[in-house]
């Protein structure tokens, strides 16, 4: 084992989950919007007091903003990797963990936004028929500019910790802001509500945590759960190198 792999991948296990969660994904972004039914005018009294932040917005400037920063964001695993391991057996393992992070989160916001069906912010006493009928109104909760985002920069945040110990710090500042600011981006764009923004980094940040935590090699680098006890019962302890 190279002393700069940090994950361990199982062919099939691995393969399956991409597979699985890839066409999931891939039949939810093109047939899903079948499932969608348009069930407005919405009046704006409906929208709950901390999302009402988000009625009236509508900048293009911060829609392509947001979009811009994602792509960048969903590069930068791939960027910095290659020039951290080379091209590698190291980067091969960390591009599986990476895609499983991307595929799943993709999954789950996909489907939430199908299931769920909330409108978008500009919906809201909307009177506009072309607005109202569209399908693509109802896809608001949630955003999957900040899903992607903040797992694909939380992933990275991952491998570098393994990698590197506390002197990865600064990639989890990155992550941090790097994800408010495209939260607050789609939210100026009038394309969500702070509530879907808040909901997509949780599963985003989650995703990007779980995915690489379960593939960690368990070196002198690698955070791992453990059970230890305490009078009367057993504590959940975080330990690694950080």
């Amino acid at each position: 084992m190279r002393s700069d792999s940090v994950y361990a991948i199982n062919g099939w296990v691995d393969g399956s989950v991409l597979v699985g969660t890839s066409a999931s994904w891939l039949v939810l972004a093109t047939a899903g919007s079948s499932w969608i039914e348009p069930h407005c005018p919405c009046p704006t009294s409906e929208v709950p007091g901390i999302d009402q932040v988000a009625l009236g917005k509508h900048s293009p400037a911060a829609d392509q903003a947001s979009t811009v920063t994602m792509a960048l964001a969903l590069a930068a695993p791939v960027v910095v990797d290659v020039l951290d391991v080379g091209f590698s057996t190291p980067l091969a393992e960390d591009m599986t963990v990476y895609a499983e992070v991307l595929t799943i989160s993709g999954t789950a916001t996909e489907l939430a936004k199908h299931v769920v069906q909330r409108p978008r912010p500009y919906v809201y006493g909307s009177t506009s028929a072309s607005v109202l009928d569209a399908k693509g109104s109802y896809t608001s909760f949630f955003s999957g500019h900040v899903s992607a985002t903040v797992g694909a920069l939380t992933a990275l945040s991952m491998t570098q910790t393994l990698r590197h110990g506390s002197r990865a710090w600064w990639v989890w500042l990155v992550t941090a802001l790097v994800g408010t600011s495209v939260a607050i981006e789609r939210v100026a764009a009038g394309q969500h509500f702070p509530t879907d923004v808040i909901t997509a980094g949780l599963v985003g940040g989650a995703t990007g945590f779980l995915v690489p935590w379960l593939h960690a090699r368990r070196g002198p680098a690698a955070p791992a759960l453990t059970l230890a006890p305490v009078s009367g019962g057993a504590l959940l302890v975080l330990h690694g190198d950080w």
